[in-house]
């Protein structure tokens, strides 16, 4: 398609440049570059709401390869990136696993009004949920018992924020799947934004902004 629109520009006729392009393959003036395999990248979607449904839907009209899972003992292999949906705090249980599995895994979720997305866990690399919840825990000692009952509760936003949390972490999900292609090795621009940080995303300001995660020096992570 490149060689036609130059082609086309010099005003030359395009509908010969496929047979010209075989006939300098053949006669070995130019190599055929070797058709290399991409494999596709392995997501699932775990989660039950608005957030869940909408990511699922979008994936499935990419080159991916998406499953969906509800139940905290659902298995965490044959995946590169598990999304964890909806819930304001990820099961505790499941992020555990997937942890001890090697899993990535990347919480997206809705709350008074705002769009969180992040962070990214890759495990063994970054710091992980835990360190999080041990840092709001540093800074608030209701946060244990808080959690514990948010994680069985969906977060309820307008359809504005929800819509657009969903954009956000599709583009964040695009960023894993390059580098699980090895797009983001060529170009440091793709990595993702979410590693060691949550995206904010206010709607009504029109404002995002980064909240940064170390690791906690009392996580084994």
């Amino acid at each position: 398609p490149d060689l036609q629109v130059v082609a086309a520009s010099h005003g030359a006729d395009t509908s010969v440049v496929p047979d010209l392009v075989t006939h300098l393959v053949e006669r070995g003036v130019v190599k055929a570059a070797p058709r290399t395999h991409v494999r596709a990248a392995s997501i699932r979607v775990h989660g039950i709401g608005p957030l869940s449904d909408l990511l699922t839907t979008s994936l499935r009209c990419s080159n991916v390869r998406v499953s969906t899972s509800t139940r905290t003992n659902a298995s965490t292999g044959r995946a590169d990136l598990v999304v964890l949906t909806d819930y304001l705090v990820a099961d505790p249980r499941l992020v555990r696993d997937l942890h001890d599995a090697g899993v990535a895994h990347l919480p997206v979720r809705v709350r008074d009004g705002t769009g969180l997305v992040g962070p990214l866990v890759i495990p063994g690399t970054t710091s992980c949920l835990r360190c999080a919840d041990l840092h709001r825990s540093d800074r608030d000692a209701a946060w244990p018992a808080l959690a514990a009952q948010l994680c069985q509760t969906v977060g309820n936003a307008d359809r504005a924020t929800v819509l657009a949390t969903a954009a956000l972490a599709l583009n964040e999900i695009d960023r894993v799947i390059r580098a699980v292609r090895g797009d983001s090795a060529q170009d440091p621009a793709v990595s993702p934004s979410t590693l060691n940080t949550t995206l904010e995303f206010d709607v009504a300001r029109g404002a995002i902004e980064a909240r940064r995660w170390s690791r906690h020096p009392e996580c084994s992570c």
